[in-house]
């Protein structure tokens, strides 16, 4: 009852304060989103519809000087079958977690937004473009509630994105993902930026706001259960200029092996596994996704011969 009231008057402070408030987090035990085990566990929040650690006031630079990044490192969620249509609620503000904001560790959604001013004076700055790239999609958190949709608007949960692969390219690989959950029950789904070289070259934020690092490309590895008692996976990297298209994507460019991916990022993926069995899985690069039963309805049939 305390715990309750607790978090009604936090709610409320918060939202006196000019934040709007996440809702509160009810997990569901039957979920493993990190199944597998990703290192390291930095700032670890845990939601309903995925877990995420975020960048902490560490060096991984290397330099000797704590940074802060004030992005993710990774966000891992599992996504299962969902039967009827996904419900749709209302976008809430953006909003961070007030701890690690007042830690300047997480920003608020004003570091993504540029005033008029600003935007005037610098018309061609590389800080302009960027939306607040979700990184587990509010579509798939919805089919856990709306509370897990809700807390998908947090900064814990987004990257500077390019416009043009946010709403292109990625957009339709997270689409792809749910088609996935659909026709073969459920997947994981491991995602975060990559930032070339450890250290930024470009931030979003103006004087006084929490400095945001952009990143060069953003990775994403899915995996589903396999027949061999293993797993199939399928690991991608979209560079941050990933052109927008009409009439559907060739994701199959952007396919990679989650050796690359653990090398630019110094994230560990699979610990759970022995080191032979995860060797056999990091060296691999798939040729092909994996097809949704839509597209092998597509298919046409053989001939007897």
């Amino acid at each position: 009852m305390k715990f309750c009231l607790f978090v009604v008057l936090a709610a409320c402070a918060l939202s006196h304060f000019g934040f709007t408030a996440e809702k509160p987090v009810v997990l569901e035990p039957s979920y493993k989103h990190d199944i597998l085990v990703t290192q390291p566990q930095e700032t670890m929040r845990y939601f309903r519809a995925y877990t995420v650690s975020f960048d902490s006031n560490d060096d991984d630079g290397g330099d000797g000087t704590p940074d802060r990044k004030a992005i993710p490192e990774w966000v891992a969620y599992e996504l299962r079958r969902f039967t009827g249509p996904i419900p749709e609620h209302n976008r809430p503000e953006w909003f961070t977690d007030p701890l690690l904001f007042q830690r300047r560790e997480a920003a608020d959604s004003e570091s993504y937004h540029f005033s008029e001013v600003f935007r005037r004076q610098h018309p061609n700055s590389r800080q302009l473009g960027y939306d607040r790239g979700h990184l587990c999609m509010k579509h798939h958190a919805a089919r856990l509630g709306t509370a897990a949709d809700w807390n998908t608007h947090t900064t814990l949960n987004c990257i500077p994105q390019r416009s043009i692969l946010n709403q292109g390219a990625w957009l339709d690989l997270e689409q792809k993902c749910a088609e996935w959950a659909d026709d073969y029950g459920r997947i994981w789904i491991i995602t975060g930026p990559i930032i070339y070289g450890k250290e930024p070259r470009n931030w979003l934020g103006e004087p006084g706001e929490v400095p945001v690092a952009i990143p060069d490309a953003v990775f994403k590895i899915v995996y589903k259960p396999s027949n061999n008692k293993s797993v199939d996976v399928l690991a991608f990297i979209y560079p941050q200029e990933t052109p927008r298209l009409r009439g559907g994507y060739d994701h199959r460019p952007y396919l990679t092996n989650i050796r690359t991916i653990e090398h630019f990022t110094g994230l560990k993926f699979f610990t759970r596994l022995s080191q032979k069995h995860q060797e056999y899985l990091k060296v691999r690069t798939a040729t092909e996704l994996w097809p949704t039963r839509a597209e092998m309805a597509q298919q046409p049939r053989r001939r007897p011969e």
